[in-house]
């Protein structure tokens, strides 16, 4: 089977381009949903899309596997890590439903920053250079993947900042404006 885009081949990639394209889809439904939550489907498409990455990366031909210039490589190792990452993401969304089973705090986003933290694992088991161990840390950040709600007291304290800093920049001595009164 060859599958290829660009001059590289893609087989290699395969398992993460479901998860990628899998965690995207779950995105697009849970905005679009927004409220309305019908609590079925998320954890079903979420368990398929698990279980097609962990299947592709079964099947994928045995040896060694490169792509991307040698950026991107897959071997038995690398298989075998991958698939404890999956089942490691997997517990860990099963022991997290107690928690989540509150209606306060149930978020769609959470199994999603899982599934794409799961993504740059296995991003970073296949890394073969600095610029995939890069790219594989950085997806799997949590820092990088949610966004940041804020309470109205932090903004409050966050618009006051550039008053500090503009100060600290007009003074030469920034601890005479900057210290607390």
């Amino acid at each position: 089977m060859s599958f290829s885009s660009a001059g590289y081949q893609l087989l290699p990639v395969l398992p993460e381009l479901v998860l990628a394209v899998g965690a995207m889809v779950l995105l697009m439904l849970g905005a679009y949903r927004g409220g309305r939550r019908r609590p079925g489907s998320s954890p079903r498409l979420r368990l398929c899309c698990w279980c097609v990455t962990g299947v592709l990366e079964l099947m994928l031909p045995a040896g060694k596997l490169t792509t991307f210039g040698g950026s991107f490589i897959v071997d038995d190792f690398a298989r075998f890590l991958k698939i404890l990452a999956l089942i490691g993401s997997a517990a860990t969304l099963i022991l997290s439903t107690e928690f989540l089973s509150d209606p306060s705090r149930r978020i769609f986003e959470y199994s999603i920053l899982v599934l794409l933290s799961t993504l740059g694992m296995m991003v970073l088991i296949s890394a073969g250079d600095l610029i995939m161990l890069y790219l594989g840390l950085e997806l799997m950040s949590p820092r990088a993947l949610r966004g940041r709600r804020q309470q109205p007291r932090q903004r409050q304290i966050h618009r006051g900042r550039p008053e500090v800093l503009s100060c600290s920049a007009r003074c030469p001595r920034a601890c005479c404006c900057t210290a607390p009164r």
